[in-house]
């Protein structure tokens, strides 16, 4: 005789008693100032006004299946005549996930919501965000007012014309199918996904390409990239104009914008990556600087799996389609806390930089930050030669 399956029930507490149910109760979690907020942006890494702003989504937006009807189809009972939970806590739960890398079981445990329920949304939840709040929050910049604020950022650090830096990051997928184990094995000697991601000064993501197995190298992905095959062929920023000093110090005007990439792209007009055999103090001096202004997708890299605990251990979904949409959710909600905490527009600070703020003293830097270079200079001349102007080395031929 077969046995039925034992039915254990399902916790009958209130969702406001619960472990997390104070976060949404309590009034003090929703000032950023206030010790309460503070630790509610360390347990979930967002602020409160940001979690508020991806419930709204969460709960205005449209279905895929049907635009008429709502994504989140909220009941207050389900099929079984139990009480269903609030959006609130089921976003408290992916953002937990997020953040920590936290397993299912562990979100049952602090906010009684089952696995199997907290999993599906999650899903969910990133299927949401990759597809329809990627092109809002890390589309490509085609207004020309942003446009233009980030070419003077990157012309303030010597690179006019510059949008952007380029590099691909690589994501561990722990439960890669066995048969595709081989493919996405690269230099990491572990599965590994890699995504090619673009972002601007003040770390902001403009770009991210699809997932590609973690043995294809940058300049494969490049390839298939479309925001740098839209850049090289000109159909994306190809009308965009910007000055730069000749070899005689005049003015030259030149079309189409670049990204800063290094030695394992492609030497393309659209991409600009220090020389790796420097053969005078110029050429040194210019490579040092780009990689030094390169360094911001780096920083980004860091600040995206230092936030987003996921990102940085071994993925445990089987789907390549999950690892695409969680990574690119990451992607989405940190442009949302740079937006929020105001980071993306610090360069309107009210600085001059072009006056008295940028104005500047080689006797008040020490020599020590130049020894890396100075090998280059045989005759031990003055330090202000090694600081030439960068974009004199650009070379668009």
């Amino acid at each position: 005789m077969r046995r039925s399956r034992e039915y254990r029930g399902r916790s009958t507490h209130l969702f406001s008693q619960s472990t997390w149910g104070k976060y949404v109760s309590d009034i003090l979690y929703r000032n950023p100032s206030h010790w309460k907020g503070k630790q509610f942006r360390t347990r979930f890494r967002v602020p409160y006004s940001t979690y508020e702003r991806i419930v709204e989504i969460c709960r205005t937006a449209a279905s895929f299946e049907n635009p008429d009807e709502l994504w989140f189809k909220k009941n207050e009972y389900d099929c079984c005549g139990q009480k269903t939970w609030p959006l609130e806590v089921l976003v408290l739960g992916c953002l937990r996930i997020l953040g920590r890398g936290m397993c299912m079981d562990g979100i049952q445990e602090l906010s009684g919501v089952s696995m199997e329920v907290q999993r599906k949304f999650f899903h969910k939840f990133c299927h949401l965000f990759s597809n329809r709040q990627f092109d809002e929050y890390c589309g490509f910049p085609r207004d020309p007012e942003d446009i233009e604020k980030i070419v003077r950022e990157y012309a303030l650090l010597g690179f006019p014309g510059c949008i952007g830096s380029t590099d691909c990051v690589h994501i561990a997928w722990d439960r890669c199918p066995y048969k595709l184990r081989f493919q996405y094995t690269g230099k990491a000697h572990y599965p590994t996904m890699s995504f090619e991601v673009t972002c601007t000064h003040s770390r902001r993501i403009i770009a991210c390409s699809a997932g590609f197995p973690g043995s294809t190298n940058d300049k494969t992905i490049a390839t298939f990239d479309e925001f740098i095959q839209a850049m090289k062929n000109g159909t994306l920023y190809g009308d965009c104009e910007f000055k730069v000093l000749d070899e005689n110090g005049e003015d030259e005007i030149l079309k189409g914008l670049y990204l800063l990439v290094d030695n394992g792209y492609q030497k393309w007009r659209c991409l600009i990556n220090p020389d790796k055999f420097c053969c005078d103090i110029d050429t040194a001096t210019f490579a040092r600087h780009l990689e030094s202004v390169r360094k911001d997708i780096e920083c980004t890299f860091g600040i995206l799996k230092g936030r987003f605990r996921i990102l940085k251990i071994p993925i445990l979904f089987q789907s390549h389609a999950a690892v695409e949409n969680i990574f690119k959710t990451c992607c989405v909600i940190h442009n949302m806390i740079l937006t929020e905490d105001g980071l993306d527009s610090r360069w309107e600070s009210g600085m001059n930089w072009d006056g008295i703020d940028g104005q500047h003293d080689m006797s008040d830097v020490g020599t020590e930050i130049f020894s890396p270079i100075r090998r280059f200079n045989k005759s031990n001349g003055r330090m202000e030669r090694l600081l030439v102007r960068v974009h004199q080395s650009l070379d668009f031929s």
